[in-house]
């Protein structure tokens, strides 16, 4: 039986958690909902309120839906292929193998590693005169390819980064969802003789697809958020072709002093990562119905 005094002391052990994310979550949260409502330029002691001026010039900003439309291309590509890639890999770890520890912890590295100084690596490794990547084309006779420097190569490129990093992760939960799966459905499979191929699109990606669709929702929530690889490998060139939403966001607060305006292209992206975050709730919410 819970005593009203047990309640008291969890408050109070919970009291610094709550007014440490009240200080540093909550408070900015709202303080940048309510610049979103002003026109300021971060230094100038008077902020005038223009209501929602600032989501109607948002509205009709070409170079917001360019940003808009880079986010969502990077999100997909990401998405799709960090899953496929992932699924696989997985799969092939799961099964006896030499070295299996030590290739799943080099999968796993790119995770781990912070994406600014990952970003910087690429970059160099894509560089289009002396990058290692094209060296080695060039060593099979291969023309070099632009891979930062042509606006239809750049987002293939910031993509495959994105891609690197997102693998691993991936792969440890499908890892562990492979090993939950019954060995008796593959069993029987085998009694019927039913090929790997057959047990993998039967069997195995059926069972996945809870967590193929947790992984999906995920995975774009974090994509949709990509800034600081962007910025460190292209910041958003060349000619914009690789302007996401986060650096067109930080570009105009930061850099061109409308704080108001970038205020109003964080609460849009909130918007898609919070909708994104309700699908999340409610396909969860599902799966532990089911369970």
């Amino acid at each position: 039986m819970i005593k009203k005094g047990d309640n008291v002391v969890a408050y109070a052990f919970l009291l610094p958690v709550i007014i440490l994310f009240a200080i540093f979550n909550a408070f900015p949260m709202l303080y940048s909902l309510w610049l979103s409502f002003v026109e300021w330029d971060g230094f100038s002691p008077q902020k005038k309120f223009v209501g929602i001026q600032n989501y109607l010039t948002l509205s009709k900003s070409s170079e917001f839906y360019n940003s808009l439309y880079i986010t969502i291309v990077y999100t997909v590509l990401v998405t799709i292929f960090s899953i496929l890639i992932g699924m696989l890999v997985a799969n092939m770890l799961n099964s006896k193998i030499r070295f299996r520890s030590l290739y799943r912890t080099l999968y796993f590295i790119p995770v781990v590693t912070a994406t600014a100084a990952s970003g910087v690596v690429w970059k160099y490794l894509l560089d289009p005169s002396q990058g290692i990547i094209n060296k080695f084309l060039t060593m099979f006779q291969l023309p070099p390819v632009p891979w930062l420097t042509d606006p239809f190569w750049v987002i293939i490129s910031i993509s495959m980064v994105g891609i690197w990093k997102r693998i691993g992760f991936n792969m440890v939960i499908y890892l562990a969802a492979l090993q939950s799966i019954s060995p008796g459905y593959y069993e029987a499979a085998d009694i019927d003789g039913a090929t790997d191929f057959e047990k993998f699109r039967y069997i195995t990606l059926p069972l996945l697809k809870p967590t193929t669709i947790l992984l999906t929702i995920m995975s774009f929530i974090d994509s949709f958020q990509i800034f600081d690889q962007v910025y460190v490998m292209t910041n958003g060139g060349p000619m914009g072709a690789s302007d996401v939403l986060g650096l067109y966001m930080y570009r105009e607060g930061f850099k061109i002093g409308h704080i108001g305006y970038a205020s109003a292209v964080s609460w849009v992206i909130f918007l898609f990562v919070f909708i994104a975050t309700l699908i999340q709730f409610k396909v969860t919410g599902k799966g532990e119905e089911t369970i």
